[in-house]
């Protein structure tokens, strides 16, 4: 049975279907073959030029091979400024909805906040929060607000 990876940082040689996850800030030295998505991280948003980032991920959009946008998102375990986080997750957010494109979210203990903007913008592309492993109770909020799950090899050792 095939699988596919929507989120991988090194391309494995089997048939499954991988994106390859390329930094933002990496964008410039890459030359995507595959399919691929690109992102700011939360993580990085204090380290790179966030601006320089936004603009890499706006000009791969025209890429036939750029698949998702993401990894993006909030975390409230980083000492990144939440409402800076904010910003520059919904400035992709709204690359996301401009061009269509999946939006995949990194999330650590901001379920609360990412309901709440997904309902702020109302969007219908697909929203995939990426490393899914949260409780029963959060996770049938997040399906009730129409979000999707990537779970990862630890999540299914769960089940």
């Amino acid at each position: 049975m095939k699988h596919i990876d929507i989120h991988t940082h090194h391309l494995k040689k089997n048939e499954n279907i991988q994106i390859l996850n390329i930094f933002a800030q990496d964008l410039m030295k890459a030359r995507p073959e595959n399919l691929f998505s690109t992102g700011l991280h939360p993580w990085h948003i204090d380290l790179v030029n966030p601006n320089e980032c936004i603009q890499a991920i706006e000009h791969s959009t025209t890429m036939k091979n750029m698949a998702a946008i993401g990894e993006c998102g909030l975390d409230r375990s980083i000492e990144t400024g939440f409402a800076i986080q904010e910003k520059y997750f919904k400035i992709q957010i709204q690359m996301a909805e401009s061009y269509s494109k999946p939006l995949i979210i990194h999330c650590v203990r901001a379920y609360s906040e990412l309901i709440r903007i997904k309902k702020e913008y109302g969007t219908n592309i697909p929203w995939i929060i990426h490393g899914y492993s949260g409780n029963r109770e959060t996770t049938l909020s997040l399906i009730k607000h129409g979000f999707f799950f990537s779970i990862g090899e630890p999540f299914l050792r769960m089940i």
